[in-house]
């Protein structure tokens, strides 16, 4: 089974008001292409998510992620209003791309990755898809910690 997958429906709870709806979402290497396994080769993954407004004209969305190990502990956490990213209105019928460029700092486990997006205040929530898609981590350097950075070690 492909590791970078979209989950069945029945793994998968999304939740919301379903006015803007995640479309699909995707990790992909330093080529922008999806993969079965990341290793230490990939410095940086690219997460992309495609939002649709279904029935809504929301002036400034807040669009986000978050990334979770194989333990249920989220291990990145990012939307566009922590970050101060200018969003756009986006009307009914219309789509926008949104893209996280995340450092592969993820220890060797298969994580999860759940998008969501809100109105600006986080009152309404249009859609939150849990562990809608999954992807592996594999490094040569063995840790036990929720990450695992390329680092340096001296001993004079």
């Amino acid at each position: 089974m492909n590791s970078q997958h979209k989950k069945s429906d029945k793994s998968t709870k999304r939740w919301g008001t379903g006015e803007i709806i995640v479309e699909n979402a995707h990790v992909l290497n330093n080529n922008d292409q999806p993969q079965t396994v990341y290793t230490d080769n990939d410095e940086t993954l690219k997460l992309t998510v495609r939002y649709k407004s279904i029935n809504t004209d929301e002036p400034d969305p807040v669009f986000g992620v978050v990334i979770s190990d194989g333990a249920g502990q989220r291990v990145f956490a990012s939307n566009t209003l922590w970050k101060k990213t200018a969003t756009r209105r986006i009307r009914a019928n219309e789509s926008v791309l949104v893209s996280w460029i995340i450092p592969n700092v993820f220890n060797t486990g298969t994580y999860t990755v759940s998008p969501a997006v809100a109105d600006r205040a986080g009152v309404k929530i249009y859609d939150w898809s849990s562990d809608l898609l999954a992807f592996k981590i594999r490094k040569k350097i063995h840790s036990n910690a929720i990450v695992n950075v390329a680092h340096k070690i001296t001993v004079d």
